[in-house]
């Protein structure tokens, strides 16, 4: 599901303005990314403290993610369906993590 989330934040983000690449675009897939890449890091470790701590840092990121994604629809980037579909897949990763 984290894949599927990152995916879909890179799909939106290829329709924003392109003044907001080095922006929201830029901070929106480094975080959609990084709850991916903290939930790899974690499942690689032997301890379960390091991977608690990784999934904790994953679930930052998520939070990260989903804040830019409600400024970018208060700026007018995507509708209001785009993010009620985006912010349903973060509340199911949340409840993971």
């Amino acid at each position: 599901m984290g894949k599927s989330f990152a995916k879909d934040v890179y799909e939106l983000t290829s329709f924003f303005p392109s003044d907001e690449k080095f922006g929201l675009v830029a901070q929106l897939r480094r975080a959609a990314v990084s709850v991916v890449s903290n939930i790899a890091e974690g499942a690689g470790k032997k301890h379960k403290k390091d991977f608690d701590h990784f999934l904790y840092l994953a679930r930052g990121s998520l939070n990260e993610t989903v804040a830019q994604l409600e400024i970018s629809f208060e700026f007018g980037y995507m509708n209001r369906d785009r993010l009620d579909h985006i912010e349903m897949k973060a509340e199911s990763i949340n409840k993971m993590l």
